[in-house]
């Protein structure tokens, strides 16, 4: 694909000059790439089958394939795991499988090539250039990247596959990986306690002036591992050690080094703090998701961060793709990215008729449909964004919600943005979910409250705030089809208990797993 390469072959700001210039002529961008997708997938079993030799262009593409789900491509999959090549794409064999959390239904299988590869990995430089544009402090230090187990195993075709983030770490560059502070071998331990300790236990040693990972509620967990763990790990870094043994290998052994500088200063932090804390003075910048219920999470990392460190968008997008490119610190959105694949858009409450992303209005929210170099076909992501701005005619946009991630008995239509603004204004609450309660014409909000907190918030103040937040709420309470909500006070912990289940259901992937705020059921603990 002639766009692909073209951009894959610049850097620095050459890249971000070629960027800017797409996002300025952003239909043209996107007819090109759409117009490449087909023509080098004429030939495959679903090029045939619909015809993609004869769609000219983009109306003729969204008359002849129709909108698809991830049912539609099972048996595809299915048949690419065991060695099939040519179904989806043609002459592009899979070079590794996308081995999603599932965190919102069955784990799916996707089939990453070359030009999917590509493709994100040109929004990755991006990224970093904007990053590096805004913030070159950060890049002085180590990197600590918070990924997933990268190769998992192999399916029976003899193809890796693992989670996303992890596959990427081991196709930097011998530089890139220099300026890390972790082995690259830690990104192939499964994900559990053993791999969060050797992550720690590693990049403790380093100074670390930037992390980066998607979800911040992770990055805090691994600051309170390594304080509850703290005379292990000054044990291993004075003595060159390893407490978890299982995690050696070939690779690690050589970098166990005594260190007993580095610890000695370690325990002078421990008695100036009384936990373990304050070991990366110069951290600058941490990236990670900060949209819809995810930007609550860095209210956890935050303490143990020094005072100058910076949270910033790490970027939207899913095992499927890499979607945007922040470009400042304070919007929780960034502009989606014209080069790396063919986006429609479905208003709220449309079904079929979908809009480009140059035909987006600012301040409206869209179900995000998708074409990409992996073989999906106008797929549905099943994903809300939010259009924020714009740079030149390609939006800027936001993740907002599943489109599931909804309370609408009534057609009030509560989002997680609607819960989020309630729940800003009550001190205190850790985590929340509110939950349809159909059958007694109501919802149930469900609150978990900060440890220690003295503040117990009552249903009547919850109700009169969530009355003055949503307009549609408000009426259907004062024609008593609504009835008061009830409140529900859950037991310390009942956060973390519902993402350790859930870490459970994905294979221990925290790292990318989002509560819903709307699920369909209660979930105590272990026990539904």
């Amino acid at each position: 694909m002639d766009s692909l390469e073209r951009m894959a072959a610049l850097t620095g700001e050459d890249l971000w000059r070629a960027f800017e210039e797409q996002c300025q002529a952003a239909e043209a961008t996107q007819a090109t790439l759409l117009r490449e997708i087909l023509q080098a997938n004429r030939d495959s079993e679903w090029g045939r089958r619909f015809g993609f030799v004869e769609l000219g262009n983009v109306d003729h593409y969204r008359a002849r394939v129709p909108l698809s789900d991830w049912d539609d491509y099972q048996e595809a999959s299915r048949r690419m795991l065991a060695g099939e090549q040519d179904i989806l794409v043609q002459g592009m064999p899979p070079v590794h499988f996308v081995k999603t959390t599932g965190t919102t239904g069955e784990s799916k299988m996707l089939p990453d090539n070359r030009w999917s590869k590509l493709a994100g990995s040109i929004t990755m430089s991006l990224r970093q250039q904007a990053v590096l544009r805004d913030h070159p402090e950060a890049f002085r230090g180590k990197i600590l990247p918070l990924v997933n187990q990268g190769i998992i195993g192999e399916t029976p075709g003899g193809v890796p596959y693992g989670y996303i983030s992890g596959a990427t770490l081991q196709e930097m560059s011998p530089a890139a990986r220099a300026r890390l502070a972790i082995p690259l071998a830690l990104a192939n331990i499964p994900p559990g306690e053993v791999a969060d300790y050797c992550f720690m236990r590693f990049a403790i040693e380093h100074s670390v002036t930037l992390i980066a990972g998607n979800n911040a509620l992770r990055l805090a967990q691994l600051f309170q591992l390594a304080d509850r763990r703290r005379e292990e790990i000054l044990r291993d870094v004075e003595q060159g050690t390893l407490s978890e043994a299982s995690a050696i290998t070939e690779d690690l052994a050589p970098l166990m080094k005594p260190n007993p500088d580095r610890a000695q200063q370690l325990r002078a932090l421990l008695t100036e703090h009384g936990k373990l804390t304050g070991y990366w003075p110069d951290l600058r910048l941490v990236l990670c998701w900060k949209s819809a219920s995810m930007g609550s999470m860095v209210k956890e990392a935050a303490p143990w961060c020094p005072p100058q460190t910076l949270f910033r968008e790490y970027g939207y997008g899913a095992s499927e793709g890499k979607f945007t490119v922040p470009i400042d610190d304070q919007r929780a959105g960034g502009v989606l990215a014209p080069h790396g694949m063919f986006y429609e858009f479905l208003p709220e409450g449309e079904s079929e008729k979908t809009l480009l992303m140059h035909q987006l209005e600012v301040g409206q929210c869209y179900e995000m449909i998708l074409t990409n170099c992996m073989g999906l076909y106008r797929y549905r992501l099943h994903d809300m964004v939010r259009v924020l701005d714009r740079l030149g005619s390609a939006p800027i946009v936001a993740f907002e919600r599943k489109s599931g991630d909804m309370g609408n008995m009534f057609g009030e239509k509560l989002t997680p943005a609607d819960a989020a603004e309630v729940m800003a204004q009550l001190e205190g609450v850790r985590f929340y979910q509110l939950i349809a309660r159909p059958e007694e014409q109501r919802y149930l909000v469900a609150l978990e409250l900060e440890a220690g907190s003295s503040q117990r918030p009552s249903a009547r103040r919850v109700e009169q705030l969530l009355y003055d937040q949503n307009v549609a709420y408000r009426v259907f309470r004062d024609q008593l089809v609504l009835q008061p909500l009830k409140l529900q006070i859950m037991p310390p912990g009942w956060r973390d208990q519902l993402l350790a289940e859930m870490g459970r259901r994905s294979g221990g992937a925290l790292n990318q797993i989002k509560l819903q705020v709307f699920p369909h059921r209660l979930i105590q603990g272990d026990n539904p």
